[in-house]
This record gives C-alpha cells, sequence and structure tokens, in this order.
C-alpha cells in the first residue's frame, strides 16, 4: 500500500508544470562579455538587503580591483544591483569574496543578474583569466 501512494506521488508530479523564475540559455564566456556593458574583477566590500515593497533588491558595495570593459577605474568603490533571490535572477555574492563581474549600466546604475558572467575569480578557467589579462576577447563582427 505504501509503495502505491509513492508511486501515484511520483506519477502526479510529472505532470505539475514546473515554474521557473529565471532561466539562461548557455552560452560562451565570449558572448557574456560582448553582450556587458561592464567586466570588473572585484571584491565585495558588503551587502545591503531593500525589504520594502517597492524595492525587493539588493545591493554590493565593491571595490573595482581591475576593469576589463568598460568605464569603470580600478581602486574606485561602486554599488551593484540586483535582484534579492535567484528565482528572479538575483546574484549571491559573499562580502569579502573576489569575483568577476559583468553586467549592465542603467544610467548611473550598474546592475548583474544570473545570465551575465559572474563568477567567483577562484573558479574562472585559466585561459579565460589569461584572456581577460591579455584584452583577447574580440567583440567585433566579422561578416563576409
Amino acid at each position: 500500500m505504501e509503495f502505491y501512494k509513492i508511486f501515484v506521488l511520483i506519477l502526479v508530479s510529472c505532470y505539475i508544470p514546473s515554474v521557473l523564475g529565471c532561466s539562461c540559455l548557455p552560452t560562451s564566456s565570449r558572448k557574456k562579455f560582448c553582450d556587458a556593458d561592464f567586466v570588473i574583477l572585484a571584491r565585495v566590500i558588503s551587502t545591503t538587503i531593500d525589504n520594502t515593497n517597492l524595492g525587493s533588491g539588493k545591493s554590493y558595495s565593491v571595490e573595482v580591483i581591475a576593469s576589463f570593459k568598460g568605464s569603470l577605474i580600478a581602486g574606485q568603490t561602486r554599488t551593484i544591483i540586483t535582484a534579492i533571490q535567484g528565482a528572479t535572477c538575483g546574484v549571491q555574492l559573499s562580502d569579502g569574496g573576489f569575483y568577476l563581474l559583468a553586467g549592465q549600466e542603467d544610467g548611473p546604475e550598474l546592475r548583474i543578474n544570473l545570465c551575465g558572467w559572474n563568477v567567483k575569480w577562484q573558479n574562472l578557467k585559466p585561459n579565460e583569466r589569461s584572456r581577460l589579462w591579455n584584452g583577447a576577447y574580440n567583440c567585433r563582427i566579422v561578416s563576409f
């Protein structure tokens, strides 16, 4: 009898549509680099959560260590905004951590989301780090 209940539960759960709040198409690091307005190596200084009805966002104060694309300058402290939860494409960063952050400039605001190239610096592949430091990501469109 117990087996029957479990079987029915599994069968029914297969027919319940799943809802994904945030889904991103797989893409290369080059495309993520080229789609971004800015790409930086940053250290997270602090995190602020805005739970007001209008806000529901998270902001990170970061120190720019290096800038690979865009107008940000090494040594600057900037605020980067993201959604509060992963289900709404919010990025989770740890205070004190070093990250490669690629995002969009929205007027004076800097924004990142899960679909961008946002990864712990130590988790980057060696060839990706090398390309960043050497300026080897080419975003020109080649036509024949």
